[in-house]
C-alpha cells in the first residue's frame, strides 16, 4: 500500500488454496451383462462410466457390486454385502435374472470422492445344446398303449436319453 507521499507499507498474508469440490460421478444406466459360454460375465470401469469429471483432475476410478446371495453357495445372505473396490466386477450364473447394484467411486487428485450407482441385469443368452436323440417318426402302433408324455421314464423308453449341455447347468 502506498500513501499520498509515496511511503510504502507491505503486509504478507498467507492464503490456502483448497479443492473442496467433490468429483462428479456419472454412471451409465440400463446396463446389461451377458454371460459367455462358460457362464461368466464381467464389467469394467469404462463400461460403467458416463462422463464423470472433476475440476482439478480425476485421480482414481473404482467399481464394486452388491451381493444378496453367497457367490459360492447360492444361499441368500441375511445382510447384503459389497465386493472389494477394483477395476472389474465378475458375474456368474447365480446372478441371472437378478438386478445387481453396481457402484462407481471417483476420486480426485486432492482426495475428494464421490459415488454413483446403478442396477445391472445379468443375461444368459447362450442356448443349451441338446444331443443324443435322433429325429424319429413313429406311428400310433409304435407307441405303447399306456404311454404318458409327462412321465420321463416313458419318454426315455420310447425316444432315448438326451444329453443337455448348458453354460449355467441343465
Amino acid at each position: 500500500v502506498f500513501d499520498e507521499v509515496g511511503r510504502e507499507f507491505l503486509h504478507h498474508c498467507i492464503f490456502r488454496v483448497a479443492d473442496l469440490q467433490e468429483p462428479v460421478a456419472i454412471c451409465r444406466s440400463g446396463l446389461e451383462v451377458e454371460l459367455d459360454a462358460q457362464g461368466q460375465g464381467r464389467l469394467f470401469i469404462p463400461d460403467v462410466n458416463n462422463g464423470s469429471y472433476d475440476n482439478c483432475g480425476v485421480d482414481s476410478i473404482q467399481i464394486r457390486r452388491r451381493f444378496d446371495i453367497d457367490p459360492l453357495t447360492c444361499e441368500p445372505l441375511e445382510e447384503p454385502c459389497d465386493s472389494d473396490w477394483g477395476a472389474v466386477i465378475d458375474f456368474n450364473c447365480w446372478d441371472v435374472g437378478r438386478s445387481t447394484v453396481v457402484e462407481r467411486r471417483v476420486g480426485d487428485v486432492n482426495g475428494n470422492e464421490n459415488m454413483c450407482w446403478m442396477y445391472t441385469e445379468v443375461l444368459d443368452n447362450v442356448p443349451p445344446i441338446f444331443s443324443g436323440i435322433d429325429d424319429t417318426s413313429l406311428s400310433c402302433e409304435d407307441i405303447p398303449y399306456d404311454f404318458n408324455p409327462y412321465d420321463s421314464t416313458d419318454l426315455v423308453t420310447v425316444f432315448g436319453v438326451p444329453t443337455i449341455e448348458d453354460n449355467c447347468g441343465s
